[in-house]
């Protein structure tokens, strides 16, 4: 009967015989780790966005919050010029969507603030279902209209392109 060499059995028979050699350890599987792909959106900040610096990167609204301990308690308007005007939400009275005054233009978002004076602000740009909601909601701690020379060229940013406040009379 044949045998394979470097059986059991050989081995008991033969102990001075040297086990064959043993395979050669297998390399490390390798693991496959997915590219980082660049998140759709910001996770909401624990802390408010601190408000945009001649230099910065534009963005037309800090990210929202819904994490804070305690409620927002202004928005601020940064406008292309970098001046700023903050309103408290607790003067926030209405809030509405309103078609382009101009055809084929952007809508506008318009908010109402009643205080000593009752001021609207007015905002118009591309893309500002989300900012019309957090505002609404009291998580929006600011908005930014666009500088100049700005052009965006990805199609569902959030494009601000105009911030007009203007005190209204009753």
């Amino acid at each position: 009967m044949n045998r394979p060499s470097g059986s059991i059995r050989d081995l008991i028979a033969n102990p001075t015989r040297k086990p064959p050699a043993a395979l050669p350890p297998e390399p490390p599987a390798k693991v496959l780790v997915p590219e980082p792909i660049e998140a759709e959106f910001q996770p909401p900040p624990k802390k408010s966005d601190p408000l945009p610096l001649p230099g910065d990167a534009y963005r037309a609204h800090a990210r929202f919050l819904n994490r804070l301990s305690m409620e927002q308690r202004l928005i601020h308007f940064v406008r292309r010029d970098f001046s700023r005007e903050g309103f408290s939400y607790a003067d926030l009275r209405r809030v509405r969507w309103l078609p382009s005054p101009e055809s084929g233009g952007s809508p506008v978002l318009v908010l109402r603030f009643i205080e000593a004076v009752t001021t609207e602000v007015r905002i118009s740009g591309r893309n500002l279902g989300d900012l019309h909601y957090w505002i609404s909601e009291g998580t929006m701690p600011w908005v930014w209209e666009q500088p100049e020379g700005f052009t965006s060229r990805v199609d569902g940013m959030t494009v601000i392109t105009g911030i007009v406040i203007e005190e209204v009379e009753r």
